[in-house]
């Protein structure tokens, strides 16, 4: 899981529970390194997005091999990924 998702959904409270959970089922936490770094930017300027977290959801996905992402924004994320068969889009 990206930082990124952490740093959006963690709140320090009684509400992270469900966070929690996942957290402990996906086992790990991937840091924003500067490969990733690079690969949100390039994929920001290619298809027309700002540097957001959409762009470093799919960067840490490319850049870690592939992944499934889940998400409610199938749209702009299956965009980013776009070219790279490794990558798949979810809708939640």
């Amino acid at each position: 899981m990206p930082a990124v998702v952490v740093a959006e959904t963690f709140r320090g409270g009684p509400t992270d529970a469900p966070v929690n959970r996942l957290l402990k089922a996906v086992g790990r936490v991937d840091v924003a390194d500067e490969a990733i770094g690079r690969t949100t930017g390039a994929a920001a300027r290619e298809r027309r997005f700002g540097g957001d977290r959409r762009c470093v959801v799919v960067a840490t996905a490319i850049e870690g091999g592939g992944a499934v992402i889940l998400t409610g924004d199938a749209g702009h994320l299956g965009t980013l990924a776009a070219g790279d068969p490794q990558v798949i889009i979810e809708r939640l």
